[in-house]
């Protein structure tokens, strides 16, 4: 229940309220016998560290937690702890190694049936491409996850994996395409331009006034954490 209570805090952005929940969850589970709680909990912890930049540690305890989901079958657990093993491996050392494992820990929340894993490895390969300069597969990603969020569940994230989208296709000079992303998002949700189209497309097509406006009601720079699922 505190492994849970400290991510429901991370989503609302409470990070020093959801750090002391997963210690509490630390401090509860013992370490011996291994056990799928004790997995669990430290998948989570390690999802915490990464969050707050302790991102060696965090992979450290991401491959701990690995190796005791494997050992007492946890399925999901493995492919939660080995997301984030990706992740930290990404921003470290590897992005070639990181979006393998990544994409490993996809296959396996696919063959465990777990929808927010799987969701969270979607996420997880569109941010760390595109973190990484791969914009072609970001795109790639990008598209993926937005065929496969509604079926998962979670197609409230599609208007901002839209956007996301878009901002690739800036990156790559097509602004043709990011214009086309932008109108397919409009017809989808009903939603009004400034809203459907991200910022650096309304830059790059020297809407500034509308940029402006939107800069002015949306925080854009938000937290690597809000677009990561880690």
């Amino acid at each position: 229940l505190y492994e849970r209570l400290s991510r429901y805090l991370r989503m609302t952005t409470e990070s020093d309220k959801a750090f002391e929940a997963i210690e509490r969850a630390l401090e509860l589970v013992p370490a011996s016998p291994p056990s799928e709680e004790r997995a669990r909990v430290l998948a989570g912890y390690s999802g915490r560290l990464s969050l707050i930049g302790r991102l060696r540690e965090a992979g450290a305890v991401a491959e701990q937690a690995v190796i005791m989901a494997r050992d007492v079958g946890a399925k999901v657990v493995e492919c939660g702890a080995l997301n984030t093993v990706g992740i930290v491996t990404c921003y470290l050392d590897d992005d070639v190694k990181g979006l393998r494992q990544i994409a490993d820990a996809l296959a396996l929340a696919k063959a465990a049936g777990d929808p927010y894993q799987q969701m969270r490895s979607h996420w997880n390969l569109h941010v760390c491409a595109s973190e990484a300069g791969r914009w072609e597969e970001s795109v790639a990603r990008a598209r993926q996850a937005i065929t496969e969020l509604p079926r998962l569940g979670h197609g409230h994230q599609l208007p901002e994996m839209y956007r996301y989208l878009q901002e690739d296709l800036v990156k790559l000079g097509r602004f043709d395409q990011a214009r086309a992303t932008a109108d397919e998002a409009i017809g989808r949700f009903s939603a009004r331009r400034d809203e459907a189209l991200s910022v650096h497309l309304l830059i790059a097509l020297g809407e500034f006034d509308t940029a402006r406006r939107v800069i002015s009601r949306r925080d854009i720079f938000e937290d690597e954490e809000d677009r990561m699922e880690m």
